[in-house]
């Protein structure tokens, strides 16, 4: 029995030492995170960051190295521009008086003054904020005084308000710069609104031709040359495109109570604070 048991003992070890000689020949088990890795290795559509390299590590499968990020364009900066486009985009679909905000000036008599009225865009892909105007309204008269300005802009839906302030600039007919501009703005309105340029002088007392207060329909109206309400290409001499150039925004959601101030410093840069809402 002892011989038998010599005899078939040193058949372990044989077993031991084959399993410890093709041992490091066996690929150690690739992390599943690792072999996603792969599959996200192209930036998303619109992310201002480049693609991330990759290196391959033997054994190991691909692994991410830190991404490489791109100067920052002015499409992405500064972040309130994106935060707004965003809010626009959550409300304009249900919501097309989502365009609509108030903007305040200040009267000669240093009182304030404020009026409703319509987001036009920003300015190319500037963070500047376009609406229009009447040549003969007060506002004009107001910025040529005082050029400092705010508007107060609330989207419903996504429950968030903006309080963008800065200076604003008049765009005339008779303006040096930004007619391009002016122009533009112009062939994007539509005929209604175009007519509203070449109706009487606003703020002016009506009477009717006969001089004499006659009973009047709900909705008024004036004549207008339609040759001029329907020509895109040659704006009224009474239009003109206001510019906002901006230095604060208070951005606040009542969603999440969380408030944002962006603050431009006077190199240029944006600098942004979390504050109490």
């Amino acid at each position: 029995r002892r011989s038998t048991r010599a005899t078939t003992e040193p058949h372990v070890p044989r077993r031991s030492t084959r399993a410890f000689r093709f041992a490091p020949r066996v690929s150690p088990r690739v992390p599943s995170r690792a072999r996603a890795v792969p599959r996200r290795l192209t930036a998303p559509k619109g992310e201002d960051s480049a693609p991330p390299t990759t290196t391959s590590s033997p054994g190991f499968g691909v692994r991410r190295s830190r991404k490489t990020r791109r100067p920052m364009s002015a499409v992405a900066s500064p972040a309130w521009r994106a935060a707004v486009l965003s809010a626009i985009k959550k409300n304009d679909k249900h919501m097309p008086y989502a365009k609509y905000f108030q903007l305040a000036t200040v009267k000669p008599n240093g009182k304030p003054a404020n009026r409703t009225v319509v987001y036009r865009g920003f300015l190319g892909e500037t963070a500047k904020v376009t609406v229009v105007t009447d040549l003969r309204s007060s506002k004009v008269q107001e910025l040529a005084r005082n050029a400092a300005g705010e508007f107060a802009w609330y989207f419903p839906e996504s429950r968030e308000q903006f309080r963008i302030a800065g200076d604003l600039t008049v765009v005339t007919k008779d303006s040096p710069s930004m007619q391009k501009e002016r122009l533009e703005a112009w062939s994007r309105m539509s005929p209604n609104g175009r007519a509203q340029f070449l109706w009487p002088e606003p703020g002016f007392p009506q009477l009717d031709e006969k001089g004499e207060k006659g009973e009047k329909s709900h909705k008024q109206t004036f004549e207008v040359d339609e040759a001029l309400v329907n020509d895109a290409r040659n704006a009224a001499d009474n239009f003109c495109l206001v510019v906002m150039d901006v230095d604060e925004v208070d951005h606040l959601s009542l969603r999440s109570n969380r408030r944002y101030v962006h603050v431009r410093d006077e190199n240029g840069q944006w600098g942004v604070t979390e504050v109490n809402p």
